[in-house]
């Protein structure tokens, strides 16, 4: 009879990959060789809560020489976090808004200091950390909005993300990157440019998904955000896209709502010839230039996830969006603008047979939004759902997004 402990190394690492938590520490019990597999698993990926016992742990591990060298995987979680624990004081030098912007400046306020905060600054003491995340509340609002229940407000976001990525900056062996509900209005704030190029030099997997202002009152006006079309138009091209062209292999794009033709999102331009995996989250489509993107890759790409991925087949939109999709059209003066997108599904994924030859991972389909989205994309079937198109028309809410009139398609 084979035993377990006589199957080669390979397997027995492989099989221990797919163990969770509680197996794994009766699996370290077995015997010396199933500990040292073990230790790998269990010490791989270490979490920072926002509260001091998470906070001491994290250090435990770190001032251990050992275990620190399994750490490959580090996730800053703040979701419980909560703004209520800031009390700034300005620096006597600034008055904390040196650009002059109305906003005080999350890098001259001189902070309180938590265990975890000052914990985060440690991070680049892993010394064989690759990957590296942070992950914030899902809920969040802009900054001129101040009757939000939401418990991290823009200020305190920047803190953290500031010092995130300050933390990074000598983390040198970091080469994966994941930005969990970063929101909109913040998505450039990231410490110093010499500690933002030191870091984008070295990503080669770009994870991120984007929060926006939740409009709890007026669901519908969060359409017409200026952060949001500020994101989506050029902030997150010019700041993290361009950037990364001729390094990144594995690329996750997701926000909270849609994106794509409204926010106008233009990716005409951009090219990854290394990308094996993209995975894309409520991206809006009324251009066969979006799906041509996408087919562009085809001599590298391996996996496609399209989660809640939609045609727009008709549309009734302001002069605002016809403007940002159609500039050489002429609105309608009395009116909203509309009109109508004739490509279909079927088309499309002949055009993925025939253009992505090196496709092996399709995912498409609606996943778990209110619940891990994001962490689950690679899980996601590939499925003919309802929400595989979508009309937009202005004016009605809670969203102007809707599935109804689907006999037209």
């Amino acid at each position: 009879m084979v035993t377990f402990s006589v199957l080669p190394i390979e397997i027995q690492r492989e099989c221990a990959r797919h163990f969770d938590i509680q197996t794994l520490k009766q699996f370290r019990l077995s015997s010396r060789k199933a500990s040292s597999i073990a230790l790998e698993y269990l010490f791989h990926t270490i979490v920072l809560n926002f509260n001091d016992e998470s906070a001491k742990r994290f250090n435990h591990v770190l001032d251990d020489g050992a275990l620190k060298k399994m750490v490959r995987r580090a996730i800053v979680d703040g979701r419980d976090g909560h703004q209520d624990e800031l009390y700034p004081e300005e620096s006597e030098e600034e008055d904390g808004d040196s650009d002059g912007d109305g906003v005080e400046d999350a890098n001259e306020i001189k902070w309180p200091q938590t265990p975890w905060s000052i914990a985060i600054k440690r991070i680049a003491q892993f010394p064989k950390l690759r990957n590296a995340e942070l992950w914030m509340q899902d809920e969040c609002y802009e900054w001129d909005y101040a009757g939000s229940s939401c418990d991290q407000d823009p200020e305190y976001r920047q803190v953290y993300q500031t010092r995130f990525f300050q933390a990074l900056k000598d983390a040198t062996a970091i080469d994966s990157l994941t930005l969990n509900n970063a929101q909109d209005a913040i998505i450039t704030s990231t410490g110093t440019e010499e500690a933002t190029d030191a870091l984008r030099s070295r990503i080669k997997s770009f994870h991120i998904m984007i929060a926006t202002d939740v409009c709890h009152g007026s669901p519908e006006n969060k359409v017409d955000q200026v952060e949001l079309h500020q994101c989506f138009n050029f902030l997150l091209r010019t700041h993290w896209l361009d950037p990364f062209q001729n390094q990144l292999t594995h690329l996750t794009l997701y926000c909270d709502t849609y994106w794509g033709v409204y926010p106008f999102t233009d990716l005409r331009g951009i090219h990854f010839p290394c990308l094996v995996s993209l995975a894309l989250g409520n991206l809006s489509v009324a251009h066969d230039w979006q799906f041509d993107w996408i087919t562009s890759h085809g001599e590298t790409l391996e996996e496609l996830i399209l989660d809640d991925v939609c045609i727009v087949y008709a549309m009734v939109m302001p002069k605002e969006m016809l403007n940002a999709n159609w500039p050489n059209e002429v609105p309608n003066p009395d009116d909203d603008t509309c009109k109508h997108y004739l490509t279909r599904w079927d088309e499309v994924f002949d055009d993925f047979r025939l253009d992505l030859p090196k496709l092996k991972r399709f995912g498409m389909g609606h996943g778990e939004w209110h619940n891990k989205m994001f962490e689950a994309r690679y899980d996601l079937p590939a499925r003919i759902e309802w929400t595989r198109y979508m009309t937009y028309y202005s004016g009605i809410g809670p969203s102007q997004w809707t599935e109804e009139f689907s006999y037209h398609r």
